[in-house]
């Protein structure tokens, strides 16, 4: 447990402690006054509330002098829980203070621990991660990320200072319900070799497969060897550092207007994005060219179906389908 998290826990039962102290004060306050004072004459205390409000505003140091306490053991009683009562509230109020100070400290240092269900955890932070949050939070994604970084990296995000290879980091962030987790590769320094970055990688995989055996790991690797590895490990898609840019640059100097149509497809601000869906049960043991005809009456178009882990572009239109998914093109997803 960090050093701020310690803090919280030890601060939270002090609250605990004093706020049940400070209210067994106020109730003896209460209830003792009201059996010493009630049917004297001259007293303000005639109901449990007048003694209750008395009692209330005596601790607070406000006393209005509204409710009168007439007899000689009430006037003691009264001393008594007094000078308890300020101590205590007092105490009640400093707790809570420094509750709030540690709350926002741990907060900018990414030490609380993050509670959610169905986000997506973004491990490491490197010079594509900011992109990738920023494309994420466009997209109204509850997003938390998990680095070994001093504060947080950039606002509208949830932050916890860490790393995948430590399970209790990952379940600082509730990578155990997370929907999706993305871990991109760390930095490279000096004398470091590519391939011991991606072996760390491939450990926050297991890590992270470990705790969430359905969650949907995409991850980013430095060497394109390793991307095997990376698979057996169990990350679902993955992808090598500058590859795909390499790739993309070859086919639009063959193909003029490549990088454009792909920018268009995956800008959170494009009319015309990319969605995955389940094929719908109606759908299911009929052909792929029934399914080409139903989305395109949706005004989306079908360009693959994902079959037990392998993406078939443009598969044949006979094909039968099964519990498969279909990836397409459209202005929104599709409600099936």
């Amino acid at each position: 447990m960090s050093s701020i998290n310690k803090i919280k826990s030890a601060v939270g039962r002090n609250i605990i402690r004093v706020t049940i102290t400070l209210v067994l004060v106020i109730l003896y306050g209460t209830i003792s006054e009201y059996y010493l004072e009630r049917g004297a004459p001259g007293t303000g205390v005639r109901t449990l509330f007048d003694s209750l409000w008395f009692v209330v505003q005596t601790i607070t140091t406000v006393g209005y002098g509204d409710t009168h306490i007439a007899t000689f053991a009430g006037r003691v009683n009264a001393i008594a829980f007094m000078l308890v009562g300020i101590g205590i509230l007092g105490f009640f109020t400093a707790s809570w203070a420094s509750s709030f100070i540690q709350y926002s400290i741990g907060k900018r240092a990414g030490e609380l621990l993050l509670k959610s269900r169905g986000h997506i955890v973004l491990c490491n932070w490197n010079s594509l991660t900011a992109e990738i949050a920023q494309a994420l939070l466009k997209e109204k994604t509850d997003l938390f990320v998990l680095a070994p970084l001093e504060k947080k990296p950039m606002d509208g995000l949830e932050f916890f200072n860490g790393t995948c290879l430590h399970l209790g980091d990952l379940e600082g962030v509730s990578a155990k319900t997370a929907q999706s987790v993305i871990i991109m590769a760390e930095k490279l320094w000096d004398k470091e070799l590519a391939s011991a970055i991606d072996a760390k990688t491939i450990l926050g995989i297991m890590n992270v497969r470990k705790i969430n055996p359905e969650a949907h790991i995409v991850a980013e690797l430095l060497k394109s060897d390793s991307v095997d590895n990376a698979r057996l490990a169990g990350a679902n898609e993955v992808v090598v550092h500058g590859e795909m840019s390499a790739r993309l640059i070859a086919r639009a100097a063959l193909y003029p207007s490549t990088i454009d149509m792909m920018k268009t497809i995956l800008s959170s601000s494009s009319e015309q994005q990319i969605f995955s869906d389940r094929v719908p049960a109606s759908m299911k043991g009929r052909k792929y060219g029934d399914l080409l005809r139903y989305v395109l009456e949706k005004d989306c178009v079908a360009i693959a179906l994902e079959r037990a882990g392998a993406v078939l572009v443009n598969p044949q239109k006979d094909m039968v389908l099964g519990d498969d998914s279909i990836v397409y093109i459209g202005r929104s997803r599709i409600t099936f």
